[in-house]
């Protein structure tokens, strides 16, 4: 089987680019170190989405697979995946075809402060 461009020319891409699980399991690691009751992926979850609310994540930053995140904090594959189609399903992430999962452009904290007030807005014409 023949290997990918980017293998042969051994150029490595920078960690950015595929999405280092080890920057993104590092944000997680304290969650597995102590109990706070909540389900695991909810706590995936809402580090996450902190993450990228105050910015740790920046937007569109290419994310680790799920498998290789689920690999480096040493559980499930299907918990990582629960949390990601949440933050997916919510938003906060966005997925390319053939690309992997990154971080929305365009988060939906910002759409709700993005046009003006509706009172400032002209008044539209009505046509007779």
């Amino acid at each position: 089987m023949k290997e990918p461009l980017l293998a042969e020319s051994k150029v490595p891409l920078p960690a950015r680019a595929r999405g280092d699980s080890r920057s993104v399991a590092s944000l997680l690691t304290p969650l597995l170190e102590g109990a706070t009751g909540a389900p695991l992926y909810k706590q995936i979850y809402t580090r996450l989405r902190e993450a990228v609310l105050n910015r740790s994540l920046s937007q569109a930053r290419r994310l680790p697979s799920t498998r290789s995140l689920a690999a480096n904090l040493g559980i499930s594959r299907n918990t990582v995946l629960t949390a990601f189609e949440q933050l997916l399903a919510e938003g906060y992430f966005e997925t390319r075809k053939g690309s992997g999962t990154y971080v929305a452009h365009m988060l939906p904290e910002d759409m709700l402060h993005r046009g003006q007030p509706v009172s400032s807005r002209p008044a539209a014409k009505l046509q007779p």
